[in-house]
């Protein structure tokens, strides 16, 4: 069989107890939950400045003892920020395990690559960025007061760390049921049933769309709010002066309590980037879907991806083309056929042609 190149890998369970290798593609790469997905990022749109920015700003692991974090990545729908969350989220969740005393994997074996990794011990990961939907709206589509989507997410944090502890889930039980208390004071409470066990949480927040750039903008203050030592929340924000906006808000402590990441469109090279870490990955022993740079090279003046979702996605369905034509190799043809396809849509953004004329040349 013909591997698709440019599938997300993913060790899925079956039924039969024996789990089956799937490539999937419009997900994120998740590197803490699948081993292997480390190894797929590619240093294209500014996320490898990002992620440099995030180890700087989170060098020193032990300040979470003694204060929490808010690590929030902008950019345009499509750019990879929930990819680069999870990769923050690995790398801390790596350097926190071996701070505890559990010795980190090795980067180099192979084995067992894109089978889920196993649980770390003292460290609660908390994903609720598919939760959107469930937190923020009710069963007749209307949004939530913003205080009922927080409300929400705590109660999903608290289910989040009670999976990770044993034999004394009554505290949390009685967290989740307090309603008279204010949830600065509950998160407190979490606090201090983190300290009593040294736990951490890594917390990754829904995007919700709010409706208003101030909704938004609240929604993520009241996670400066929220924040105590060893908790850290990520999220997400396609606004991208909005954490400009919002640090006008906070006092100087709570600044430092906040770490902003951002990602911009793809440059010209970036295709060719992500075709040659793609295609060069581990695991690929079998036969597998094929673009020469060449042929990317060749389309990128009439065809320019500006997202990495959306470059991912077509090479995905491209590969899907040429296996069901009994091919390996992606042509340029191929890729203008789907371009024309494509044409109307925002997916795929055309270049204009560069005109002649005194002075200019015409590459």
């Amino acid at each position: 069989m013909t591997v698709n190149t440019f599938g997300i890998p993913v060790m899925q369970p079956q039924v039969s107890g024996v789990p089956r290798l799937e490539y999937v593609t419009g997900t994120p790469l998740c590197p803490w939950r699948y081993r292997g997905h480390e190894k797929l990022y590619v240093p294209v749109d500014e996320t490898e400045d990002a992620f440099r920015r995030f180890r700087g700003r989170l060098d020193d692991i032990n300040v979470l003892v003694r204060s929490g974090h808010v690590v929030v990545v902008d950019g345009v729908e499509g750019s990879g920020k929930t990819s680069l969350i999870h990769r923050c989220v690995h790398d801390l969740r790596t350097r926190l395990a071996t701070e505890l005393g559990h010795p980190a994997e090795d980067p180099d074996d192979e084995t067992g690559l894109w089978h889920p990794r196993p649980v770390v011990p003292g460290i609660c990961v908390v994903d609720l960025s598919g939760d959107a939907r469930k937190v923020a709206f009710d069963n007749k589509s209307q949004l939530h007061p913003l205080d009922t989507i927080n409300q929400n997410i705590f109660k999903r944090v608290l289910g989040g760390v009670r999976e990770r502890v044993s034999g004394d889930a009554g505290e949390l039980d009685a967290m989740a049921s307090d309603t008279q208390s204010s949830l600065v004071e509950l998160y407190q409470r979490l606090r201090d049933f983190l300290d009593d066990r040294q736990l951490f949480a890594l917390v990754i927040l829904p995007y919700i769309r709010l409706g208003s750039k101030e909704m938004h903008g609240n929604f993520l203050l009241s996670y400066v709010t929220f924040s105590e030592r060893r908790v850290v929340f990520f999220a997400e924000t396609t606004e991208p002066d909005l954490m400009a906006t919002m640090r006008l808000s906070l006092t100087f402590e709570e600044e430092n309590l906040v770490t902003t990441l951002s990602i911009g469109p793809l440059k010209d090279k970036d295709s060719e980037s992500f075709v040659n870490v793609w295609q060069g990955r581990p695991g690929l022993a079998q036969p597998h879907v094929i673009i020469s740079p060449e042929t990317v090279a060749g389309v990128s003046p009439e065809i320019h991806f500006q997202r990495v979702r959306w470059l991912q996605n077509s090479l995905f369905q491209l590969g899907e083309i040429v296996c069901r034509a009994g091919r390996l190799e992606i042509s340029d043809h191929d890729v203008r056929a789907l371009g024309e396809q494509r044409r109307n849509s925002p997916e795929l953004i055309r270049r204009p042609r560069s005109r002649r004329g005194r002075g200019h040349d015409d590459r």
